[in-house]
């Protein structure tokens, strides 16, 4: 029992970490698409990019925040 516990513990911490690893990674990103957006006619593919991996990470966020209810 007390192993159980300990482990779901564990697991909901790992989730956490996780969670806030990509949240971390969505703002370092958002900074990027500011950037970007000033600089759009330098790397017009850049801004898509961005996009693209900001909505992966967000789709991310979004799994482990069902499998946690």
């Amino acid at each position: 029992m007390k192993n159980t516990v300990l482990d779901q513990f564990s697991e909901m911490t790992s989730i956490e970490q996780q969670k806030n690893e990509i949240r971390s990674n969505i703002k370092t990103l958002q900074r990027d698409l500011i950037k970007a957006s000033f600089k759009q006619t330098s790397a017009p593919g850049a801004y898509s990019e961005l996009l693209l991996a900001i909505n992966v990470e967000r789709a991310k966020l979004k799994q482990l925040n069902q499998a946690v209810e």
